[in-house]
């Protein structure tokens, strides 16, 4: 991978702040889509990354867990603008569909008994299993490239179908994989002086991303965030994340099967998590906004009453 010219002086992140928040807005179509908007933005538009730069963090960021295009976003807005700039490039990247899915969220949560709401939820479920069956076919088609890689899914959807945990599904199969590894093509070596920054760098966002997580987890459990639901979720939300190695369409269904084991959701409202993440820009992952809202709401549904009557009044 091209190694960044830490030399460059970078752009004030307010004189990208418009960009990336078009981006956000409109990063339909899922990963695939998202991807290919940052593409014209970023190498063709703006120009920010050269064609290599950008191909090869695309790789970078689809072995890493969590969604790869606000990935791929983040390290775009890092290379124009510094850490402030990844901030601000990762955070308008999903912040138009999470605010979004929250309005949907509480339009669900509030309007499950109004006919006409219930009846417009209920009619996008075939719609999202085909989305997600048509997904899958994608994604593995392109996956499971050879007969030992087929066995190995289907050992895990057995497993799974069998109730085994998905964290210990994901770790046998990286296990796997170390031991029998696909071939690929020799990374050269980067230089020493040039480790030496990267991992003082890296050392240095690990840093302030643990401080933050820390600070995070400590304001929701203070302030029993979701009804006293918080602390759970803001865990499982952190294993989701640690553990999303395949992309969202992996590791969702985990966290919806999570939910509804702990009563968060019912069996039903997982399609309905599912078509928000589909009908809405950001990356999938953001189900995960549905859910925490959802809790929150259960735990604390007082408001629902006079939401209810809002709805039916209008």
């Amino acid at each position: 991978m091209p190694q960044p010219d830490l030399t460059v002086a970078p752009e004030p992140p307010a004189a990208a702040w418009k960009t990336w928040l078009a981006v956000g807005a409109t990063g339909f179509g899922g990963p695939a889509g998202q991807v290919a908007i940052l593409h014209r933005e970023v190498v063709e538009r703006k120009q920010w990354l050269a064609e290599e730069e950008f191909l090869a963090a695309l790789r970078l960021c689809m072995l890493l867990p969590g969604p790869e295009a606000q990935q791929l976003a983040t390290y775009a807005g890092w290379r124009t603008g510094g850490i402030r700039g990844g901030l601000v490039a990762g955070m308008l990247f999903v912040l138009p569909g999470a605010m979004l899915v929250t309005a949907l969220a509480w339009l669900h949560a509030a309007g499950r008994d109004v006919p006409c709401v219930a009846a417009a939820f209920a009619g996008v479920r075939p719609a999202v299993v085909a989305l997600v069956g048509l997904a899958a076919w994608r994604i593995g088609s392109r996956s499971i490239t050879s007969p030992i890689l087929a066995a190995l899914a289907i050992a895990a959807g057995v497993a799974l179908a069998y109730g085994v945990p998905f964290p210990a599904v994901v770790f046998i199969c990286g296990v796997c994989g170390w031991i029998v590894p696909s071939a690929r093509p020799a990374e050269p070596v980067p230089r020493s002086h040039v480790r030496r920054d990267l991992a003082r760098h890296a050392g240095a966002v690990v840093l302030v991303a643990g401080v933050t997580w820390i600070a995070c987890y400590g304001l929701v459990w203070l302030t029993e965030a979701a009804g006293g639901r918080g602390p759970a979720l803001a865990t499982l939300f952190t294993e989701t994340t640690l553990l999303s190695l395949g992309g969202a369409y992996a590791v969702v269904p985990w966290a919806l099967d999570e939910a509804v084991a702990r009563g968060w959701l019912e069996a039903s409202e997982r399609f309905t998590a599912l078509a928000m993440g589909e009908a809405t820009p950001g990356p999938l992952i953001l189900v995960v906004t549905f859910i925490g809202f959802l809790a929150g709401w259960k735990a604390d549904p007082a408001p629902a009453a006079a939401a209810v009557g809002m709805l039916r009044a209008a």
